[in-house]
């Protein structure tokens, strides 16, 4: 890749005044300090406090749609401002700070900067609430002698700053005119003289804060500028340094438009001087300063996002959360950082104001090519600087960071502050005491790994040909799918045939989904294909049903599974109830034939989700068909949330609960992932006391470690290389554990696992390659997948389908996609949909569901509905519903079960035989 290329992707990070610097100087790191004398003019937002809580508030993409409305804001800045010749030092949060350097006695940069000021004017923009609200905002030009800092850490990340005295000014006489209005300070007016119609304002005070609003500007002639600086070639190595790590990471891989995405941040902002450095001594203090924060955040491996100044001083922002520094704790990480740079500080007698704050924020770009920033939208981001503000030499702690950080650290009670633009008091902690986390007492639980009474439970059943409706019970993550894979396996093992489905969220309304793959394993033979051909199964289901009066019905296989089976006349009368029951027969029939030698095993993953119409089906099968075995795995019961999973649960002849483990099984869970005899105890009692026995927990934490290299597998033996687990930069609490991992993966495949979490938790390559937003070769998608497998992120899907593949868990599923920002999802659904309609297109009955769950998530909420309309009718066309579709009465709940209960058994070698009906009865 060339370098050329790399300075292209990563244009615009950098102001001019950093460019000019860097071609002026050596080069050389550390920090350098030089005075420039100029005009700046900083705009910044009004009300942006509250009207971030109102557009946070207004929904789930609240602050993506904050992030839109300003970056539109901030590319009318920029443009208007390189229009006027000046350059944009900085954007921080709600302003922009640009300069015009001076040149000499002549009044040009000035007029250009009232220009450029006079435009910003103009500017109309609304925040995205109801009622419509304008976007205010004021600005302020000010003039003197500025300081162009540049400050160094150990870590070669560097940050340009302007300070100055001139800064101060802005806070004192910004709010003396109205929004929308320009107000320039004494010196800005003099050297604009008689080409400004200038009011003046009162001073209130100091002559050095006289100021005065500028109305408009009389015509100076044609030209009052020269033409905006361009920037000035670098070698890629230079500019890289002043850029945050997710930018240039994501830039080398061709990534810059992906670096949107919303993030569970904890933020550091520091007060690192006043923004006036009038002497070496300044200078010097704001040197230790920073590197007293640089070392502190250093430490833990977590980077400074930037350095700015204002009005208010110079200030860092640190933010624990971002690509790659991901940790449980960011919370703790957070507290820990801020302790040790207040403790520092004040060591070394410099004054110090530190404020933190826990939230999600939208990370992504403001600007265009010309000038552009990676910045971090949210009310914790303003939350965070006021906090700064009001500490006065201590730390002040949100709430959220407090409880956040509770298990490390101890705070003080809430404290209520007043914080400008917010109606209500913001409550604050400080912190009272720090304490290792104490480790959780033993569950007392069985353990995953071989579940022996478990296990055993299940294969008792496969040996001595028990059947039954088994359900195993427990919470995500706790193993239950790998306890039904080990069923499997054990089946395959004995020579049983296995019949494996699974239901989806998507799915839950789709009348028979978990029956659509079932009834094409049941007439599936040995050596088949896959996939086995919609012709090959209707001869095989005619086959099956040749010799009964069923023969006669099999068109409502339809219902269940699209063959293209021509309607015969009786099947297209039997409606409602009848039509249920005669497919009921139809698979208790293909179930009977496929036990003529031995029973099979059914297993059906995640019954929670399951739609009605399958849950009667299942119970069904599990009445007439008792010598056939049916395994299910389910969340602890919730008639609530799932009615008809519940209902299949209190029909079960056994269940099972699947717990969390105890020490003894996460020790050979590590063993097992390490692939080592032993493990040393301190490990042992760190992982199962910060994953509380939860499996799914235990292993990512421990892949965590390895990744990190505090931990290490080396000739049978596992070495730990960190001193203190505790004080480890890893994360710990599940999901922000898997968000740090993901983190860790090369840029490509990050975009590769976001993507395929659209699709949902299993995904087929060619849905994958289909939608992959970027040019890529099969091939290079492919080995990104087998490195997620590797990484524990995906693993093959079950089923024996080799082009399939799923999320380890639905929380690594569910982790990911949330990484994905609000439009990148709407674009990945909208996508995905178009392949639907293009790839099912002759057979489009059995997506309704599907494809309006990604409409929905696409933004297209009229097609989404119509979707649901018609999925909706299938399904009453189907008697999905409980209701009889031709108006039969619904039958009570006692009804229902003594008619069940009435239904005789199968014969296990002849299908059970109903004379048909006569057809009025079906009406």
């Amino acid at each position: 890749m060339s370098t050329p290329l790399l300075d292209q992707r990563l244009q615009g990070f950098a102001s001019n005044l950093l460019y000019q610097e860097l071609a002026d100087g050596d080069d050389a790191e550390g920090f350098r300090f030089r005075d420039i004398d100029g005009i700046v003019l900083f705009v910044d937002i009004v009300d942006s406090t509250s009207m971030t809580d109102l557009v946070a508030a207004s929904g789930p993409d609240g602050a993506e749609r904050l992030g839109d409305v300003l970056n539109d804001y901030f590319r009318c800045v920029i443009n208007i401002v390189l229009a006027h010749g000046g350059d944009v030092v900085g954007i921080d949060g709600d302003a922009a700070i640009a300069l015009w350097r001076a040149a000499g006695s002549t009044s040009t940069p000035a007029v250009s900067a009232a220009r450029a000021a006079i435009g910003l004017r103009e500017v109309q923009l609304h925040w995205p609430v109801q009622p419509p609200a304008s976007l205010r905002h004021r600005v302020t030009l000010v003039a003197g002698k500025f300081t162009s800092v540049i400050l160094s850490g150990n870590s070669g990340r560097r940050f340009h700053v302007l300070a100055g005295e001139p800064l101060r000014t802005i806070s004192a006489i910004s709010h003396e005119v109205e929004p929308g209005e320009v107000i320039v300070d004494d010196a800005v007016a003099q050297m604009l003289g008689a080409a400004a119609k200038l009011e003046p304002i009162g001073s209130h005070g100091e002559a050095m804060h006289a100021a005065a609003r500028l109305d408009a500007l009389v015509d100076t002639g044609p030209a009052d500028r020269g033409p905006a600086p361009g920037p000035i070639p670098l070698s890629w190595s230079t500019p890289k340094s002043f850029l945050p790590r997710v930018v240039v990471a994501r830039g080398q891989s061709d990534l810059v438009a992906w670096l949107t995405e919303f993030r569970a941040v904890s933020l550091i902002y520091v007060r690192l001087s006043a923004p006036e450095l009038p002497d070496g001594s300044a200078q010097a203090r704001l040197q230790t300063m920073f590197e007293v924060v640089a070392k502190a955040a250093e430490a833990l491996d977590v980077e400074i996002l930037r350095v700015v100044a204002n009005e208010k001083g110079v200030i860092a922002l640190i933010v624990c959360g971002l690509p790659s520094f991901g940790s449980e704790s960011n919370a703790a990480h957070a507290v820990g950082i801020a302790e040790r740079i207040r403790e520092d500080a004040s060591k070394l007698g410099i004054p110090h104001s530190l404020g933190v704050a826990t939230g999600r924020v939208f990370c992504g770009l403001v600007g265009n090519a010309a000038r552009r920033d990676y910045v971090l939208n949210g009310p914790v981001m303003n939350y965070g600087a006021r906090l700064m503000q009001a500490a006065d030499d201590d730390v002040l702690y949100d709430a959220e960071t407090a409880r956040a950080a509770s298990g490390r650290f101890a705070f003080s009670p809430a404290e209520e502050i007043s914080v400008k633009g917010r109606g209500r008091p913001l409550a604050v902690h400080r912190l009272s005491q720090a304490f290792a986390a104490p480790a959780h007492s033993p569950a007392g639980q069985k353990a995953l790994v071989g579940r022996d009474a478990e296990y055993a439970e299940l294969t008792r059943g496969l040996g001595s040909g028990e059947g039954g409706l088994v359900v195993l019970e427990g919470e995500p993550g706790a193993g239950k799918s790998r306890l039904l894979q080990a069923l499997r396996e054990a089946a395959e093992r004995s020579r049983h045939t296995t019949i494996v489905a699974a239901t989806h969220v998507i799915e839950r309304a789709t009348p028979y989904y978990v029956f659509r793959n079932f009834v094409q394993q049941l007439l599936r033979e040995p050596g088949d294909r896959e996939p086995v051909s919609p012709p090959l199964l209707r001869t095989r289901l005619h086959e099956a049903l040749a010799e009964t009066d069923l023969i006669e019905k099999a068109a409502l296989i339809e219902d269940v599974m699209p063959l293209g089976l021509p309607s015969s006349e009786l099947a297209a009368q039997i409606k409602g109830a009848a039509r249920q029951a005669g497919i009921e027969d139809i698979i208790v029939a293909l179930a009977a034939r496929r036990m003529a030698d031995r029973a099979p095993l059914i297993l059906l993953d995640d019954l929670h989700w399951i739609d009605a119409l399958s849950a009667d089906l299942l119970l069904a099968l599990a009445r007439r068909l008792p010598r056939l075995l049916i395994v299910v795995t389910s969340r602890p019961f919730d008639a609530t949330e799932a009615p008809h999973g519940g209902r299949v649960i209190q029909r079960a002849s056994r269940r099972i609960p699947v717990t969390r483990i105890d020490s003894k099984g996460t020790t050979q869970i590590i063993c097992d992932l390490l692939n080592v005899m032993s493990v040393p105890r301190r490990l042992v009692d760190f992982v199962y006391g910060q994953s509380q026995g939860l499996p799914i927990h235990i292993e990512q934490l421990v892949l965590s470690l390895q990744e990190h290299g505090l931990i290490e597998a080396r000739e049978g033996k596992c070495l730990v290389h960190a001193s203190d687990l505790r004080a480890a930069a890893v994360p710990q609490k599940l999901r922000d554990l898997v968000v740090g991992r993901i983190d860790h993966l090369g840029q490509a495949d990050q975009l590769v696992a976001k993507v395929a979490s659209v699709i949902g938790r299993v995904f087929d390559m060619d849905t994958l390659r289909a939608i992959y937003p970027l040019p890529s070769e099969a091939r290079s998608l492919e080995m990104s997948v087998r490195r997620l497998a590797l990484a524990g992120i995906l693993e093959p899907a079950s089923g024996g389908d080799s082009a399939a593949h799923a999320f380890r868990h639905v929380i690594i599923q569910e982790a990911t996609y949330e990484l994905l920002s609000y439009a990148q999802r709407r674009s990945i659904h909208l996508h995905l949909v178009e392949q639907i309609e293009r790839r099912r297109a002759e057979a489009l009955e059995p997506h309704y569901s599907e494809l309006a769950h990604h409409c929905e998530h696409a933004g297209e909420t009229a097609r989404a509905v119509e979707f649901r309309l018609s999925a909706a009718s299938l399904a009453v066309l189907r008697s999905a519903n409980d209701d009889d579709a031709c108006g039969a009465r619904r039958p009570s709940g006692q009804d229902r079960t003594a008619g069940a209960d009435r239904r005789p058994a199968l014969d296990l070698r002849v299908p059970e035989r109903r004379s048909a009906p006569r057809l009025g009865a079906l009406r």
